[in-house]
């Protein structure tokens, strides 16, 4: 038996859609095909943006720049492909110094100024996801964050911020995510565990695997098992190879070649 069919049984009936990463600097940027009729047909959409992408920007580009490239690529990649392929940013606030989170070409930002600028960038941009815009001692924005684009945009924090972190104070003063990030990396009980508690807090979830440091496949099932609603991939490497190889297998054996099925999308 297939280990996500043993894990998710019959649950275990739809695919997760890709974040794909298809740029890296000071910030990540992700592709997201939301609303392809399959993973393949998804995958084929963020590779063919990664490969434009790849052949237009500059090594270091400013995020404007970079954003501006991205979302004229992703509105031809939409017409092309006949759904809608979403922007995604992770400023990695938790990697940088508190208070100051830098962007190239904007230098050092406090935390309102960050919140007022990624909310600019939101609108313009018609941003789906956004990661890791604030650290943990800056919760009061990342709560002002989520209260202003939450119905619109995935909001997730950094990954070490998991349900470990979450406590009494959240339902009190507003919901800091609608999106977990779900390691991979304890026991499949602590995985299962982690995707209980996102969802008792009415958070979608997404595996991760874009930082993975080996080419052990076992994340595709997990993100199966749990009907996760993404996997987050890289778009190179073997360590991403090994999950996106997987999950194709997958799809065709669990679909058989016909009736796929993705799952549900959250927003």
């Amino acid at each position: 038996m297939s280990l996500y069919r043993y894990l998710g049984g019959l649950f275990a009936n739809s695919m997760p859609y890709p974040l794909l990463k298809v740029a890296s600097d000071d910030i990540d940027y992700f592709v997201i095909p939301i609303g392809a009729s399959s993973f393949a047909r998804a995958l084929a959409c963020s590779i063919s943006v990664f490969r434009e992408l790849n052949a237009s920007m500059s090594p270091h580009p400013n995020i404007v720049d970079a954003l501006n490239q991205l979302y004229v690529i992703t509105k031809r990649a939409s017409s092309l492909f006949g759904f809608d392929v979403k922007i995604g940013v992770d400023f990695k606030a938790s990697r940088q110094s508190h208070n100051g989170l830098r962007f190239h070409g904007k230098g050092s930002m406090a935390a309102n100024e960050r919140l007022e600028y990624i909310l600019s960038l939101a609108s313009d941009y018609s941003l789906y996801f956004i990661e890791d815009a604030f650290d943990e001692p800056e919760r009061e924005f990342q709560h002002r964050l989520s209260d202003e684009l939450g119905a619109t945009c995935l909001i997730a924090a950094a990954s070490r911020l998991s349900c470990d972190v979450i406590d009494s104070d959240e339902t009190k003063n507003g919901k800091r995510t609608n999106l977990a990030l779900i390691t991979p990396t304890r026991t499949i009980s602590s995985v299962f565990d982690n995707y209980a508690c996102a969802r008792a807090h009415n958070q979608a979830c997404a595996v991760l695997t874009d930082n993975s440091t080996t080419c052990e496949a076992s994340p595709a099932h997990l993100a199966v098992a749990l009907s996760a609603s993404f996997i987050k991939l890289n778009v190179s490497g073997r360590q991403s190879a090994a999950k996106t190889n997987q999950l194709l297998r997958i799809e065709q054996e669990l679909f058989d070649g016909k009736s796929y099925r993705m799952t549900n999308k959250p927003i």
